[in-house]
């Protein structure tokens, strides 16, 4: 315990001797209040931060600017360090206001509250268009980064003293006409090559077209594109280079010509001009191939298709054909796309049928109250079915048949009145033709 206590009084004579010796402890020598320590003097760090007061530069024509500033103290100079980047590669895309890469560090002159980095863009052929520079402060013992660490400026490309690409264009895959314009005769294909360059940057992209008709386009070199068995006809073909900012240029127009046979067609069926209504009609037809195989062969009849084939014969039928104007119209399609189309128009004729009443006779005479059966034969010329038959007397309907019996249609006229009688018969086929028979004169008597 003794030990102990000497111990911590060791330490307390330790202690009072350092604070002494630092002038933090001192004694009055009165043996009253003791004076005030000293106070050390604070240390003040600037804040700093980074503006983009210029944030947009122009290649070649005008710069752009960041801006490092502090706050107090000012009577030093203050070096401050500050990362690189962006799209914009440095030294290439764009140096200092020297001509030389941005270095990473910059000084704020004593006496100045901010010091400025010019950013200098430059043109870079190899990789042209708008860029992004980033500067970031670094941290560092000597200054407290503030709220805007970080600023980007802009390098926007001069486009406007950007050169357009230049392009020509070959054509090949024909013969030399006679007036030097390229022929093709199909089936062929016609060979696009453009030749597309430009001084100061890349064409991106080729496109051709044949008239104001769009081919199709190539977007590397060489620039070629394969017209595959144009239609027949005459062509005034040119090619358009696009640079990478847009800019375009068309080339001079090289007329070409394409020809073909084309294939025919020839309706072999129907010849006639006039069919009977509900017959069925043999159409039939012979195709010639041109500069291309037959591909189809397309029947129509009243613009609905009728067949379709691949291959012959070509050959089909048009069942049961109803009164009236019909049309066949039939289209040969070989693989080139090319075709032919022939048609023949003919007529359904409907001749109505033909009704006789073959009982009863005329001058018959039966007794009021009986019951007398109407008889009609009936035939059509065209051989269509009759859909009915009607019996009339005096104008009056008797009743309708259906169906025949025995080949004869037949009605009862039940408990018929005393008088005198015209009877007669229409007949109406399937198609709506109607006929009507000659009358029959018969007597009813008491």
């Amino acid at each position: 315990m003794l030990e102990e206590l000497n111990m911590s009084k060791a330490n307390t004579v330790v202690l009072l001797g350092s604070l002494l010796s630092f002038g933090w402890l001192a004694v009055a020598d009165d043996g009253g209040t003791p004076p005030t320590p000293p106070v050390p003097e604070p240390v003040v760090k600037p804040i700093v931060e980074i503006l983009a007061t210029d944030p947009t530069g122009l290649t070649d024509a005008s710069t752009a600017a960041f801006t490092v500033v502090r706050t107090e103290p000012f009577d030093a100079a203050l070096e401050l360090k500050y990362t690189i980047a962006g799209s914009g590669e440095n030294g290439v895309d764009y140096t200092g206001p020297d001509g030389s890469p941005l270095t990473g560090a910059v000084e704020i002159p004593a006496g100045f509250a901010a010091t400025d980095i010019v950013i200098v863009p430059k043109v870079n052929p190899a990789n042209r268009g708008n860029k992004t520079v980033v500067l970031t402060i670094q941290a560092n013992d000597n200054y407290v980064v503030g709220r805007h660490a970080k600023a980007t400026v802009r390098l926007i490309d001069d486009v406007y003293n950007d050169n357009p690409p230049a392009v020509s264009l070959k054509v090949s895959g024909g013969t030399v006409g006679d007036d030097g314009v390229p022929v093709f005769e199909l089936p062929a294909t016609v060979k696009l090559t453009a030749e597309a360059t430009d001084t100061d940057d890349a064409v991106v992209k080729v496109s051709f077209y044949a008239d104001d008709h769009f081919l199709g386009a190539d977007t590397e070199a060489p620039f070629e594109f394969d017209w595959v068995n144009p239609r027949p006809g005459t062509y005034d073909l040119f090619a358009r280079a696009v640079d990478q900012f847009g800019k375009s240029t068309l080339s001079e127009a090289v007329k070409i010509v394409v020809k073909a046979t084309l294939p025919s067609v020839k309706i072999t069926s129907p010849t006639e001009k006039s069919v009977p209504a509900g017959s069925d009609v043999k159409v039939a037809a012979e195709v010639t191939a041109g500069s291309g195989a037959i591909a189809k062969v397309e029947f129509y009849a009243d613009n609905k298709l009728l067949k379709e084939f691949t291959a012959g014969p070509y050959e089909a039928t048009l069942e049961d054909v109803r009164p009236g104007v019909h049309k066949i119209r039939v289209r040969v399609t070989d693989e080139l796309g090319l075709s032919a189309t022939e048609t023949f128009v003919f007529r359904a004729v409907n001749r109505p049928p033909v009704v006789v009443i073959v009982s009863p006779k005329s001058g018959d005479t039966f007794k009021a109250g009986s019951t007398i059966e109407l008889v009609a034969e009936v035939t059509d010329p065209d051989d269509n079915a009759i859909d009915h038959v009607t019996f009339y007397a005096n104008g009056r309907t008797i009743g309708t048949v259906k169906e025949p019996q025995d080949s004869k249609f037949t009605c009862k006229w039940e408990n018929v009145s005393r008088g005198m009688y015209l009877i007669y018969a229409s007949a109406t086929d399937e198609f709506g033709a109607r006929a009507v028979s000659k009358p029959v004169k018969i007597t009813v008597t008491r």
